[in-house]
């Protein structure tokens, strides 16, 4: 195989994906994707439990500091993905504390969806279509 034919496949496998560069927290857009800023955050107590889901890719993560943070300190998760790509966050507080949890998800500035619950371990859930 070529270099020219790997690199058309990793350029191919990057588009497929909406050029997201890992799943928490960086982002990159490749030139003419037609991509859009999608921002997920969840806030609430100390730390907990998330689960990711962009477009049927789902990764898990415990012990997560609340609110999150993109890797340049910016607050929230920063993703760059085509139109019509289905994004959704799960996430539950580890910490016992009955305060709320909130998760929203943040389309070009755009409040896509946005849910709070409350209680001791709460559950909170959001999605949609960006």
């Amino acid at each position: 195989m070529t270099t020219a034919t790997k690199l058309a496949i990793v350029l191919g496998v990057l588009i497929g994906l909406g050029a997201v560069g890992s799943f928490l927290g960086e982002a990159g857009v490749l030139p003419g994707t037609g991509a859009q800023e999608v921002v997920v955050n969840v806030d609430g107590p100390r730390y907990g439990d998330i689960t990711l889901d962009i477009d049927g890719h789902i990764r898990q993560h415990t012990g997560v500091d609340f609110p999150l943070h993109h890797s340049d300190g910016t607050e929230g998760l920063h993703y760059h993905l085509r139109p019509g790509t289905r994004v959704g966050i799960t996430a539950q507080g580890s910490s016992g504390e009955n305060g709320p949890i909130t998760c929203e998800i943040i389309r070009d500035g755009e409040t896509i969806d946005r849910e709070t619950s409350t209680g001791r371990y709460a559950v909170v859930t959001c999605s949609g279509t960006v």
